[in-house]
């Protein structure tokens, strides 16, 4: 009798393989699954394989349980009891059987008809071919038991594929987007090299600026700012905004002395100059947020701000809030025109940096209905950020 033994438990490995997959690179290694181009990965590490993994022969069968999933079905099929218990059934059944055909062979090998000897031949003969009956079943249930665990591994091992076959997927999908990042960081450095940066502006040319622009009032000191923008000290203004402009510093994260928070909570209450007062302490505060945002300097330059507020470009910028910023803003630049800016185009530099420093420009409502309108049929939906609402505004004010 001859008994078949479990052939597939755990992970085994075709023989066949695919001409050209890794012939020189000591075979495939199955168990590493995919490269990220769906190919074979040799042995040896190599990945130039132009065979794909799924196509190569070599594992074609490799797939089957793994040692916890072993362990899995072998406790839900109580394989080693049960597959000790018949193969103990199975020897004591062959010793049975070797006695009986002994006892058999003992009376004789000529044909017996009649007589004591002749009837206890025949019953020899019938128990034996029913011991040989029961070991055949036995066999067949040791088989069947081995079938059940090889078809449970076999769905594992489906699964382990298909994982396999996912987690490929997935990386091949992180690859491209890193491509698509890295392209689109080196387009953005080509961008931003369009601009000359300027991160410090010289006092020379901050004077020249501050002569040739409309007037402003240095918020350092209140009695000073008070007296030249014409307005009277609103204390309750001022303890209300102080404690909010603390929030948006610590929010934004720029570190601020005394007298700088001063200045802050001064320019947000009183405003440094005629624009500015008309805007209203909401907007002001709104203009500021923007500028720590955006700029993030404990040293405020309030010429920026009132150029902020005017619809004019900034002079003291900060490169590294810029580059943090900038693929965001391009992704709506390119979304309203449809090309990167062209920093030769005074219409692209203006929109470029109200995106980038959320430039404001004299109120008109018909315009930024218009912006509004513009901005929904471009994004297809309504504007909820301050991003979003730059963008209406450039698309408001900039023709």
């Amino acid at each position: 009798m001859v008994l078949f033994l479990l052939s597939f438990f755990i992970i085994t490995e075709n023989a066949h393989a695919t001409s050209g997959a890794c012939s020189y690179h000591n075979g495939v290694n199955c168990s590493a699954g995919y490269d990220i181009d769906g190919s074979v990965i040799c042995k040896d590490g190599w990945k130039d394989s132009s065979v794909l993994f799924d196509d190569n022969g070599e594992c074609e069968n490799y797939f089957g349980c793994n040692s916890t999933q072993y362990e899995e079905v072998v406790n839900k099929t109580n394989f080693d009891s049960e597959k000790e218990r018949i193969l103990n059934l199975i020897e004591q059944k062959n010793k049975e059987l070797s006695l009986k055909k002994s006892q058999f062979d003992s009376l004789g090998s000529s044909n017996v008809y009649f007589g004591r000897a002749a009837l206890e031949k025949r019953q020899l003969a019938v128990y034996i071919q029913g011991v040989a009956n029961e070991i055949i079943t036995l066999q067949q249930n040791y088989n069947n038991l081995v079938s059940l665990v090889n078809s449970m591994c076999e769905v594992y091992g489906r699964q382990n594929l298909a994982q396999l076959r996912l987690d490929a997927t997935l990386r091949y999908s992180r690859y491209l987007d890193e491509q698509r990042e890295l392209r689109a960081s080196e387009n953005l450095k080509i961008i931003l090299n369009q601009k000359v940066v300027n991160t410090e502006t010289s006092p020379d040319v901050k004077n020249n600026i501050l002569q040739n622009d409309s007037k402003i009032c240095q918020p350092d000191n209140k009695e000073t700012l008070i007296q030249c923008l014409g307005v009277s000290i609103n204390s309750d203004l001022e303890n209300y905004y102080k404690k909010l402009v603390l929030r948006d510093i610590n929010e934004f994260k720029v570190v601020f002395n005394n007298n700088q928070l001063e200045s802050l909570k001064n320019f947000v209450v009183y405003g440094i100059s005629s624009e500015t007062i008309i805007m209203g302490e909401g907007e002001r505060r709104s203009l500021l947020r923007d500028y720590l945002e955006t700029v993030g300097k404990s040293d405020v330059y309030w010429q920026d701000v009132q150029n902020l507020a005017t619809g004019k470009l900034i002079i003291s910028r900060n490169l590294e809030k810029e580059k943090s910023k900038a693929q965001e803003s391009l992704k709506y630049f390119k979304k309203v025109f449809g090309v990167n800016p062209d920093f030769k185009n005074k219409k692209h530099e203006l929109f470029w940096n109200t995106l980038m420093y959320r430039i404001r420009f004299t109120r008109d409502t018909e315009k930024e209905k218009s912006g509004i309108d513009k901005f929904k049929k471009i994004f297809n939906r309504s504007p909820r950020n301050t991003l979003d609402w730059a963008t209406v505004r450039g698309l408001s004010y900039i023709n």
